[in-house]
């Protein structure tokens, strides 16, 4: 990782420069083009994260830097992150991709991985993480693709994550979060439904669900902080 200290202070060297163009091309031509384009753009972004090319943005945070180059936050990128984690790792195996990012947001808690952490996979997360998927489709006998609801129950069942929001540590959840806590489990059965359901959007729905995105990306940020 580099720091801000070992960038000049003027902004970002010729090649430091020149090595975020790319970056950021790649970022623009993969925009909106399905997972394996997601796992492309968490691959560049990565990059400008791991090579400190944001340091030239005031304040020098990688925050900003997404914020404001691509109006997006650090959970939206480190999704794209996280697919890409997810993807490489299943390719280096010989496994399928997850279908949608629903699914890899279900195999996710397998790494034991908090938000933003800045670290690479190791070799064993990566191929705990494969076994995990690789049991997940062989659980599906009947040859059909696993969604996010299964995908969770198989993780749930596995041992990788409590069958309850908050379940390992119910009396923090419960004092940090109050009668709010007791819908969550409920909220995420729902949501994950959904994202199962959800077929070719219309102009409509696109603008419908841009702003429950939005909505729903501060909670889970706002959740993440206080629960820790």
């Amino acid at each position: 990782m580099v720091t801000a200290t070992e960038v000049l202070l003027a902004g970002l060297t010729d090649a430091q420069a020149a090595r975020r163009r790319d970056l950021e091309d790649r970022i623009a031509d993969a925009h909106d083009r399905g997972l394996a384009a997601s796992a492309a753009m968490g691959e560049a972004f990565e990059a400008i994260r791991d090579e400190g090319l944001y340091l030239d943005y005031d304040p020098p945070t990688f925050r900003r830097y997404c914020a404001d180059r691509w109006g997006i936050s650090e959970t939206q990128v480190y999704l794209l992150v996280d697919i890409a984690c997810v993807l490489s790792a299943a390719a280096e195996r010989g496994l399928p991709p997850p279908p949608s990012q629903a699914v890899v947001r279900e195999l996710m808690p397998v790494l034991h991985r908090r938000r933003g952490d800045a670290a690479p996979l190791t070799d064993q997360q990566a191929t705990t993480l494969a076994e995990v998927w690789r049991e997940t489709l062989a659980a599906h006998d009947d040859g059909a693709t696993p969604t996010a609801a299964t995908t969770r129950a198989y993780v749930v069942k596995a041992g990788y994550r409590p069958e309850l929001i908050g379940q390992s540590r119910p009396d923090n959840a419960r004092i940090t979060l109050g009668a709010f806590g007791d819908q969550l489990p409920g909220l995420h059965k729902r949501l994950a439904k959904l994202a199962d359901r959800l077929g070719t959007p219309t102009d409509q729905m696109r603008e419908m669900a841009a702003r429950y995105v939005a909505d729903l990306r501060g909670l889970a940020d706002r959740l993440e902080d206080m629960i820790g």
